[in-house]
């Protein structure tokens, strides 16, 4: 009872701010033997026009994590070595990378330049193509999951395999109307593991299987899948460029971001020998 007149307490204060900052920053809302949480310690927790109610979770929420942080700490305190609680060496550490960390991406911000153009992939593409085997058989496809009862299933079926423009565009004004899933893929490579799970069967030799068929046409009790294979490469084959285009990107920029803070590190280290703001004692 007396801990959720505590907390009311706290909250009112918070939603109904009081005059003076300084009276309320030495209101104890919380203790842990000697340690205190304070009202300014959970100033700004509470987002603008939230309501009493949930007002009040979010600060009991927060008091019930800082005492059991609180308690564990104290628990640590008394059982830890003093060995173990010394934790003075890990803190500078941890202080160094973090400034180091937040510098070089400010650096990385104001000089990493971004632009890759097709020029530069390809030939990053053409320099590496041992790097580029498929890993996965891809293909290009048409997929389409219907209802046995739709209307024109045979005609669907023409025309989904056919090469003939008119067809596909009646296929698509087709499925617009009647498939309960219709996908051409933006005419982009997929894997073609990916694409059969879509199937209520399995392929159990992809490689096989692509050598030997353009399409597929499976059913369960409601559904008919078709996938039509306009195009495919098989496992170990390489990569067609436009299927790693985006993989090659991020290589080049995260090579130019290692040589950029590089550069940096070795700019800083000969800046500050010429300064002598460094001596090496031999």
């Amino acid at each position: 009872m007396r801990n959720i007149i505590i907390l009311s307490f706290a909250v009112a204060i918070i939603v109904f701010s009081c005059k003076s900052s300084g009276q309320k920053e030495k209101i104890p809302i919380a203790r842990v033997n000697k340690k205190y949480l304070y009202y300014n310690d959970i100033q700004g927790i509470i987002p603008p026009n939230t309501p009493k109610k949930d007002s009040i979770a979010i600060i009991k929420d927060y008091i019930n994590k800082w005492i059991k942080r609180q308690v564990i700490i104290e628990k640590a305190e008394l059982n830890l070595p003093e060995k173990e609680k010394d934790v003075e060496e890990l803190l500078e550490n941890y202080r160094a990378a973090l400034l180091s960390y937040k510098y070089q991406q400010e650096y990385l911000k104001q000089k990493l330049d971004t632009n890759v153009g097709d020029d530069e992939l390809e030939r990053y593409f053409n320099e590496h193509v041992s790097e580029f085997k498929l890993e996965n058989s891809i293909v290009k496809a048409t997929y389409i999951k219907i209802a046995k009862s739709a209307p024109r299933i045979n005609q669907l079926k023409q025309w989904y395999v056919s090469e003939n423009e008119k067809n596909q565009d009646l296929m698509a004004d087709y499925c617009s109307q009647f498939a309960n899933k219709f996908d051409e893929f933006k005419n982009e490579w997929i894997n073609f593991n990916e694409l059969i799970t879509k199937l209520p069967v399995s392929i159990p030799e992809p490689e096989k299987f692509l050598k030997q068929n353009k399409k597929i046409e499976v059913a369960d009790s409601a559904f008919l899948y078709l996938i039509n294979i306009k195009s495919f490469k098989l496992k170990q084959e390489l990569s067609p460029f436009e299927y790693v285009k985006n993989n090659i990107k991020k290589i080049i920029l995260n090579n130019r971001r290692l040589k950029l803070l590089k550069n940096l590190e070795q700019d800083l280290y000969n800046s500050a020998l010429s300064n002598k703001d460094v001596e090496i004692y031999k």
